[in-house]
């Protein structure tokens, strides 16, 4: 019997409730695992090993390694001695357009499959028939690694020189020297584990994998996005957690954030779409959806409420980062991306 953070083989011939006490037995240990003294910690590294006991998520996911490294292979974005430059961003669009799930030649899940916890199969609701539509996860990643490319230059183009704090200096610093096409490449790459499951929270565990099993720099690789954020305690100043991350960290937040079309509409998210009550609704829906078997499903499920209770603190957070180390606001940053972004998004018709 295969364990791991992604589920659990179980014979069919046990039965469905001992199957499942099982899985929830493991969720807690992994769950345990995952505490620090002041709350939940979050290691990219934290030792567990990807192992799929969803076989066909296993052979999805070793078809998305296999053409990475056969497209990254030479390329500057396995090479941290090189400058990324726009031909190897491209290589990551290619690379997308290659691994689709809409490719006839490998196709992935396309519509949802009928498959049974009861009958120890993981039974992963994700489907992928939307992947190339406006406002799906295709669409979502070109538009973060150009968004990403707008935050730097606008960042430096906006410098901040006077009353600054230490925090913001060394940001500025950091700003001052970051290279576009490092931080794009990096938005670019920031949602891989989408290519196998769109299941939160099991997704950045299979995209932490991917991306290292790929051979995908280290320094691209530490700027990604992860939960941690949003599981910061609500007796701890989300505010002070933002500061002490890299800065480029910071802005791919950002671009994951804004660099998104707003639903079925011709414009990228601002601020004031992240409503806190329409956040509370996805993660009512997220929880009542059947449980999948898998133990990080159970994990996100479990913590999915701190999820939402901080999101209101950090974009307060964030927007409190960008005035610090520049002339403008959050609000001005999405307001230049969606300027620059929303005239080449496919044209929809908005919903009534």
């Amino acid at each position: 019997m295969a364990i791991d953070v992604f589920g659990v083989v179980v014979s069919s011939g046990f039965k469905a409730n001992l199957a499942y006490l099982f899985f929830a037995i493991m969720s807690r240990i992994l769950y345990n695992n995952h505490m620090s003294e002041n709350g939940p910690r979050f290691d990219r590294d934290a030792g567990v090993k990807v192992k799929f006991t969803d076989v066909p998520g296993h052979e999805r996911y070793k078809h998305v390694v296999g053409v990475g490294k056969q497209l990254f292979a030479g390329s500057a974005l396995l090479d941290a001695t090189r400058p990324v430059t726009k031909q190897d961003v491209q290589l990551i669009h290619d690379f997308h357009k290659t691994v689709s799930p809409k490719n006839e030649d490998n196709p992935w899940r396309l519509t949802r499959e009928n498959r049974s916890l009861a009958a120890g199969e993981i039974a992963d609701p994700s489907s992928f028939g939307n992947w190339e539509d406006p406002a799906g996860a295709l669409e979502h990643m070109n538009l973060a690694s150009q968004a990403a490319t707008i935050v730097v230059n606008e960042l430096k183009a906006n410098s901040k020189s006077e009353n600054m704090s230490e925090w913001a200096r060394k940001a500025r610093a950091k700003i001052d020297n970051l290279d576009p096409n490092h931080a794009s490449a990096a938005a670019a790459l920031h949602d891989e584990g989408r290519e196998v499951t769109h299941l939160l929270f099991t997704n950045d565990r299979i995209g932490n994998q991917l991306l290292k099993k790929i051979g995908v720099r280290e320094d691209i690789h530490k700027v990604l996005p992860d939960e941690q954020v949003m599981q910061v305690p609500l007796d701890e100043r989300m505010d002070k957690y933002i500061q002490k991350m890299d800065a480029e960290a910071v802005i791919i937040r950002i671009a994951d954030e804004f660099g998104k079309r707003n639903g079925a509409t011709n414009r990228t998210l601002h601020p004031e779409d992240f409503d806190s009550s329409k956040m509370q609704g996805w993660a009512e829906t997220f929880k009542n959806r059947p449980f999948s078997g898998r133990p990080s499903d159970q994990w996100a499920r479990d913590n999915i409420d701190l999820h939402v209770a901080n999101v209101d603190r950090y974009f307060q957070a964030l927007d409190m980062w960008v005035q610090g180390v520049s002339g403008l606001t959050l609000s001005d940053l999405a307001q230049k991306i969606d300027d620059q972004l929303s005239p080449t998004l496919p044209p929809v018709t908005p919903k009534a």
